[in-house]
């Protein structure tokens, strides 16, 4: 285990705000890493799977944080932006974004976050200039996988930290990941040879899914995923699709014990016998603060008091966002220094128990070139 480094004191010191700065503007998400982030909304329609409403080609909605050359100084979207944009089906449907707002706003109320407060935190600006122009050169890609209904706003405070570390982040319902990767594959900014998935929830078995069919994805970040829960096994085991010795991608499955819904259960991830696989925990966060939730609990108390955040649930939130760049760097950029920390089980969220099992067939693509 390692103490808090200089890379996580800088993401909590963008997280961090104290409980009298409620009233003001609060910077409580600002990328850490080398490049300023972009974002960007793609929309899509696949003509292979009908809309389950309309019989019409369903719509596909992408969201797209990238590292950008756009000069300091912009005005960065705010949380409220995020999560009316996250609503829209296609560049003119302002009034979709404009209900989930207030019907975000409205079950926020209700579960006892003040009128004030949601206001202060639907103005804070988060880290991504809109249509920003992207950085020259190209960037390794990653999938965030969504389940549950998730929307952009729902990971972008991951997403931003991640295209902040040289990333292009594409997130997407999780059923749409094969649909997504296909149609980013041509953007010059974009490098697919080796792609990192990471999912939360429900999203996970998708996810595991995609990387089994995908030889491309060499990493898979689960983020209290169903893939370590019954469920989430028996789920996959009958669809009788899942092939898990075929998944050659590490794995790092990050799992907490506070909400009992679903106790872990690790058999689907010891099935994955040509993948080497950690498994960190438990983790002191409850389920849903794994989403941007996790990192504005330490912004405004009355919502961490709201949601059940615990003492500290930012500062553990920063260390998984850390810990799942560090295991990108190692198997999808295939940077050494990070592949070292990693394999030598040196790079983990302080205070967590750490299992590492390694693959038991051949050797893994994810250690490979």
């Amino acid at each position: 285990m390692r103490r808090t480094g200089p890379l996580l004191l800088g993401l909590l010191a963008g997280l961090a705000t104290s409980a009298t700065a409620q009233g003001t503007s609060v910077p409580w998400a600002r990328p850490p890493g080398k490049h300023a982030v972009g974002f960007d909304l793609l929309f899509a329609a696949d003509s292979g799977r009908p809309d389950a409403d309309s019989a019409q080609p369903k719509p596909l909605q992408i969201a797209l944080w990238y590292p950008t050359a756009a000069a300091a100084g912009g005005m960065p979207l705010t949380y409220g932006e995020y999560v009316a944009l996250a609503a829209e089906q296609h560049p003119a449907d302002s009034a979709a974004g404009q209900r989930a707002e207030e019907e975000y706003r409205a079950s926020l109320v209700s579960r006892g976050v003040p009128d004030r407060v949601v206001d202060t935190w639907f103005r804070s600006p988060l880290g991504a200039l809109r249509d920003a122009a992207p950085s020259v050169g190209s960037f390794p890609l990653v999938l965030l996988a969504q389940g549950d209904d998730q929307k952009a706003h729902d990971q972008a405070v991951l997403a931003e930290y991640v295209a902040s570390q040289g990333y292009v982040v594409a997130a997407t319902q999780a059923e749409d990941l094969h649909f997504a990767l296909a149609g980013l594959a041509a953007r010059p900014e974009i490098k697919t040879r080796r792609i990192g998935v990471v999912a939360h929830g429900p999203g996970s078995r998708a996810a595991l899914l995609f990387a089994t069919e995908e030889p491309r994805v060499r990493a898979l970040v689960s983020l209290d995923g169903a893939i370590g829960s019954a469920a989430g096994r028996q789920a996959l085991e009958a669809g009788q699709s899942l092939r898990p010795t075929e998944m050659n991608a590490a794995v790092l499955h990050v799992y907490q014990m506070l909400d009992s819904l679903a106790p872990p259960d690790f058999e689907l991830l010891r099935l994955l016998t040509s993948s080497p696989r950690w498994i960190v925990g438990p983790v002191a966060l409850r389920h849903q603060h794994f989403t941007t939730l996790g990192a504005a609990v330490g912004a405004f108390p009355d919502l961490a008091a709201a949601t059940g955040a615990e003492e500290g649930s930012t500062q553990v939130y920063a260390g998984i966002a850390q810990t799942a760049v560090e295991f990108l760097d190692a198997f999808v950029k295939w940077n050494g220094s990070a592949r070292a920390r990693v394999l030598g089980d040196a790079r983990w969220p302080e205070g967590h128990r750490v299992t590492r099992i390694r693959s038991t067939t051949r050797r893994p693509a994810a250690l490979s070139r």
